[in-house]
């Protein structure tokens, strides 16, 4: 409510919380008109802003990187190290790559990705 009075901003698309109503108006707008849909923080109702934290995103990122790097370690010991080429040439000749050594995934497709998982982000 607006301070001083009874009246609220009413979210409905026509009004687009510019314009104060009654409770009983803006419900009646929000039936007539319906709710504007982008209109989901409700800080002209309340709701506070709540800062995002860049920190948490770093610290996920670092932790999914670390786990990336985990994951290439065991794969490197199971199979041996990963033959890599020039990232700018897609069209790379992989004669000489031996494809028999992974079973689970056609080699093309393993290397890509894991030449994928080593690029920096």
């Amino acid at each position: 409510m607006k301070p001083g009075t009874n009246k609220i901003l009413c979210p409905c698309h026509r009004c687009n919380n510019y314009c104060s109503r009654s409770a009983d108006a803006v419900e009646e707008h929000l039936y007539t008109y319906g709710m504007v849909t982008s209109y989901t923080r409700w800080t002209s109702h309340g709701e506070e802003l709540i800062d995002h934290d860049y920190n948490d995103d770093y610290q996920d990122l670092t932790s999914s990187v670390n786990e990336i790097d985990e994951v290439n370690e065991i794969l490197n010991d199971l199979h041996g190290p990963t033959p890599l080429y020039d990232l700018q040439d897609e069209d790379a000749n992989y004669d000489h790559v031996d494809r028999k050594w992974n079973p689970m995934l056609e080699p093309d497709t393993f290397t890509r990705l894991m030449r994928d998982a080593e690029r920096e982000l």
